[in-house]
């Protein structure tokens, strides 16, 4: 998917109401930087809607 383009990626939960966007980064080194911080963004709002 990493093409030197950055892209959006939408997450919706099962009703289509949107969790949150992130943008793809169009380089490896970027995406390493943003993955921890994802991962942690992304539990936490799973976490929310249990």
């Amino acid at each position: 998917m990493i093409d030197g383009n950055e892209k959006e990626i939408i997450f919706l939960d099962n009703e289509d109401k949107v969790l949150f966007n992130y943008i793809l980064p169009a380089n490896q080194e970027k995406l390493e930087e943003d993955r921890k911080e994802f991962s942690k963004q992304f539990s936490d709002k799973l976490a929310n809607f249990n």
